[in-house]
């Protein structure tokens, strides 16, 4: 099932908007991470709740640039 959420202009300024396909799902506690393939990368998105993605769904990740968090490929934080 496709969702789309339509957000106004101001919340989507400076948002970084990445097409992805999740290759796994990790149910943690109240929250799940999609570990999805994207552009050539590998990211992990972290929702709240349980997720209703599932492997080889396509989704288009809508990230603010502040709230990203990037690392080298040994699993070392860049800054």
């Amino acid at each position: 099932e496709d969702a789309d959420v339509t957000f106004n202009a101001e919340a989507l300024a400076g948002a970084l908007v990445l097409p992805a396909t999740v290759e796994a799902v990790e149910p943690v506690g109240a929250e799940s991470f999609l570990h999805c393939a994207a552009g050539g990368s590998r990211i992990v998105v972290r929702v709240s709740g349980r997720a209703a993605a599932k492997p080889g769904d396509q989704l288009r990740v809508v990230a603010k640039a502040e709230k990203l968090h990037w690392f080298d490929q040994a699993g070392k934080r860049v800054d």
